[in-house]
């Protein structure tokens, strides 16, 4: 990673697309949030949060959502929309 450091930020493991996992451990939970740089240098995007267990991260397809979202802001530049649950 060019701006981010090892061993909290690490590419995504056998991928090569541009994700990232934030990794942190809280709670006793391995939280691995994956997130990309852009849409402008020197930002990183948080994607989406997920956790590891098991050497696998949950909730399963949680990359290819990071994807789509990812793909969203390569397409779009920057994306402010938000939902909120009541």
């Amino acid at each position: 990673c060019e701006l981010l450091r090892e061993p909290q930020v690490k590419r995504r493991h056998g991928t090569d697309n541009g994700l990232l996992e934030i990794r942190f451990t809280a709670a006793d939970v391995a939280w691995r949030p994956l997130a990309c740089y852009g849409p402008d240098s020197h930002e990183v995007t948080i994607l989406a949060g997920a956790s590891e267990r098991n050497d696998r991260l949950e909730p399963p397809g949680i990359n290819q959502i990071a994807l789509n979202r990812m793909a969203l802001i390569l397409e779009r530049g920057r994306v402010t929309e938000h939902v909120y649950y009541e």
